[in-house]
């Protein structure tokens, strides 16, 4: 399917820098998928029904991950983090971006960490996986080839952070949004002061799944009109 660019409260990010390294020396886990077909297979957002796709698998860089920090944690911090594993390339201060806006609400210290051999769907599930078991780590995802052409600029890596977009039926009546918050462990971030029936949702660590697929199951249910992940586009070339 053609792959279509989510403008609504999507964040267009400058990322002059390429390198990056998450650490901890715990060994990765198993990864969290029985094949690779499945872990290929959740790489996608739905449109306006359950059979119309945005399907982004082909898309999947196989050599960075998208890590996202606590905004206090300090950049010596996340470079030794990162320098200490051996499955990524060693960074500097320089390749992390500190990312605070208070309109949106959004907080973190932003990092593209690239590993050192290029890894599968699932490979890079289990580095994943291992990455969130640190405390100061807020999410850790996918990345993807963008392509966008924006203000006379190329975007080459598109990634989500821990944000999902859902549209409800009804802005008055937000019985159903507060209970699949409830069951997904996921926050009610902020409703669009301009179009009232969007809601911001953020997926925490705890949270039943990854913002990706978290947009995926508010809209299995049925309940929302829309659910996508908030898709951000980088520069980051190597």
């Amino acid at each position: 399917m053609k792959k279509v660019c989510v403008i609504f409260l999507t964040v267009v990010l400058l990322w002059g820098c390429s390198d990056s390294n998450p650490a901890n020396n715990n060994p990765i886990e198993k990864p969290p998928f029985e094949s690779e077909e499945e872990c290929l297979a959740q790489h996608f957002w739905y449109l306006e029904t359950i059979e119309d796709k945005v399907l982004i698998d082909t898309l999947l860089l196989p050599n960075k991950i998208l890590i996202g920090f606590e905004l206090i944690t300090p950049d010596s911090e996340i470079v030794k983090f990162i320098n200490n594993n051996p499955v990524f390339e060693n960074i500097d201060e320089s390749k992390i971006r500190f990312i605070s806006n208070e309109y949106w609400g959004i907080h973190f210290r932003l990092l593209i960490a690239k590993t050192e051999t290029n890894k599968t769907c699932s490979e890079i599930a289990g580095i994943i996986k291992t990455l969130k078991t640190n405390p100061t780590v807020l999410f850790a995802n996918y990345t993807y080839q963008s392509g966008l052409w924006f203000g006379g600029i190329y975007y080459d890596v598109m990634s989500y952070t821990d944000e999902i977009l859902v549209k409800v039926f009804d802005e008055n009546d937000l019985t159903d949004l507060n209970e699949v918050v409830a069951q997904t462990n996921t926050v009610v971030k902020r409703q669009n002061e301009f179009m009232k029936d969007w809601f911001t949702i953020t997926v925490t660590k705890n949270s039943k799944y990854d913002a990706l697929k978290m947009a995926q199951y508010f809209f299995e249910t049925g309940k929302f009109i829309y659910s996508n992940p908030n898709m951000w586009d980088f520069i980051d070339k190597d």
